[in-house]
């Protein structure tokens, strides 16, 4: 059987391949919105950040960062203010941007993978592969947690722009200006767009070999201004260190770079998790193996390309060189953070999936077999639909617990009732565990303020909450009313209690009582 080979669209060819991508967008978009329906999309606690401060945007704050820190740009939360200005706040809203995100980021993948395997299915092949997958891509795709969406935009961007630079171009110093905004822009976001920045970078230097003093200038303008933020940070702040600094667990370099092949990479293909109800019983690392083995199989296939994008030259080279590039670089650069300590989730890595889907594409768009490459594309998107389907039913069924809580699930969609509790009973502030602050600031329309001990993100907040004279406690029921009702008694004051959803509240305590720095008794971060 012959195989089809399929080309770059031309003026009157056919639409189908666009027809396609619109039919990928969409189902994308209705499976997210779905995830947003079931116990998996639950509002967590970083969420909740994120919602505070795009209320806060309407009152006239107009943060840079994620909450108190340094880092993960507040891009993503400006939308959501509009968002919020529009339609009633409710954590489904506030995601609407995310799910508005992530469709663009499938748009944009497919004019990668298109201009990477010089076909238009394939870049069919690249946004289908995201739009139903991994598990963990759809998941975090549509949480509100910070700059995660936007860093992946902004970065495709880049790279886009990259492989668009010619130097003989009228148009080359204004597509350099772009490419230099969109990398700062990306790492503003999230530094993880380092992923696709760094074989922009590469390849645009190569782009520019012999008009450096030409296209350099505008590009380096345009990256300076992209990172602006960081700059007016560091004058507010006098350091560019992050306003909160948590001591991380000591680790190797070697010691995060063997966790990154073992086991974050199997997290990252969807294939186990820290959750347990994740593709239970899949070969994990298996499949890590393989995908090493065909990333290093690439990098040999193409090791002239490879070469002549590192030493910027452009005789051999081809774009599928610099997703090569870019996934060989990929494990160094994690291991570099002392951050990447963290099992519970591969979130230093969701910048990489559209890396990932492109070179699935390339891989299969190079395949010499007996059956077609539509065929073939067909099986992938199924499998790995089949397999975040059945990796998002056993999560829902499990409650849609999340791996970095340590004593189950915060049943934050009782925030509203317990706010509407607080209110009825005159208090304005409270304390909470870190997992339940945000959201229950955020039902509450910024009408309380709400402390999290040591894990605030919000320190006017927490001052304001220390220095009331009779605040709340808010607690899970169980166990968490038990230990503060111990905690209480035992020093002798007097309280209410007020059962509201799966929370307990305890107020009018007298004398007041504000817990140590690390918050309440019991804290579930």
């Amino acid at each position: 059987m012959s195989r089809r080979r399929w080309s770059l669209p031309r003026p009157g060819s056919s639409p189908w391949p666009l027809v396609a991508l619109a039919l990928i967008v969409v189902a994308g978009t209705v499976l997210r919105v779905g995830v947003l329906r079931t116990s998996i999309g639950r509002l967590d606690g970083d969420e909740g950040v994120t919602g505070v401060m795009a209320q806060r945007i309407l009152t006239g704050d107009l943060p840079l960062f994620f909450g108190n820190q340094n880092y993960q740009g507040a891009f993503e939360q400006y939308l959501q203010a509009g968002t919020l200005a529009l339609l009633p706040d409710s954590p489904f809203t506030l995601r609407l941007v995310q799910v508005a995100l992530s469709a663009v980021v499938l748009v944009l993948t497919y004019m990668l993978g298109s201009r990477v395997c010089r076909s238009p299915w394939a870049g069919v092949l690249a946004a289908g592969l995201l739009a139903f997958g991994p598990y963990y891509f759809v998941v975090k795709g549509v949480k509100s947690h910070g700059g995660y969406d936007s860093a992946i935009v902004f970065g495709l961007l880049a790279l886009l722009l990259a492989l668009a630079l010619r130097r003989t171009s009228s148009r080359a110093p204004l597509i350099g200006a772009a490419l230099g905004l969109s990398a700062g822009l990306a790492l503003w976001a999230n530094p993880t767009a380092i992923y696709l920045v760094l074989p922009a970078a590469l390849w645009a230097v190569g782009s520019m070999r012999g008009s450096f003093r030409r296209l350099l200038a505008p590009t380096a303008a345009g990256f300076v201004a992209g990172l602006v933020p960081y700059a007016v940070r560091a004058l507010h702040t006098g350091s560019l260190t992050p306003s909160r600094t948590d001591a991380q667990p000591p680790t190797t370099y070697l010691d995060r770079l063997k966790r990154f092949f073992d086991p974050v990479l199997g997290d990252f293909l969807g294939a186990g998790n820290a959750n347990p109800a994740i593709a239970p019983g899949l070969p994990t690392r298996a499949l890590a193996i393989a995908m090493v083995l065909g990333v290093l199989i690439a990098a040999w296939h193409r090791r002239y390309g490879v070469r002549d994008v590192l030493t910027m030259r452009t005789v051999q080279r081809r774009p599928v060189d610099a997703i090569v590039i870019g996934l060989l670089a990929i494990p160094f650069i994690y291991a570099a953070s002392p951050f990447t300590w963290f099992l519970g989730e591969p979130r230093y890595m969701f910048t990489a999936y559209p890396l990932a889907a492109v070179a699935a594409t390339a891989a299969i768009f190079t395949l010499r077999l007996t059956v077609t490459q539509g065929a073939i594309a067909a099986f992938a998107i199924l499998a790995i639909a089949f397999l975040t389907g059945w990796s998002l039913s056993e999560a829902h069924k499990a409650g849609g617990t999340l791996a970095g809580i340590k004593l189950g699930v915060i049943y934050t969609e009782d925030a509203p009732m317990v706010a509407h509790t607080l209110r009825a009973e005159g208090v304005r502030a409270a304390y909470t565990n870190y997992w339940m602050a945000g959201p229950l600031q955020f039902a509450s329309g910024n009408a309380l303020s709400i402390a999290a001990g040591a894990w605030t993100q919000f320190p006017a907040i927490e001052a304001e909450v220390r220095q009331t004279r009779a605040p709340a406690i808010v607690v899970p029921t169980e166990p968490g009313a038990g230990l503060v009702r111990t905690e209480l008694q035992r020093t002798g004051r007097t309280f209410t209690e007020s059962v509201a959803g799966r929370f307990t509240a305890f107020t009018a305590i007298s004398p007041a009582y504000h817990p140590g720095p690390q918050g309440v008794p019991l804290d579930m971060r």
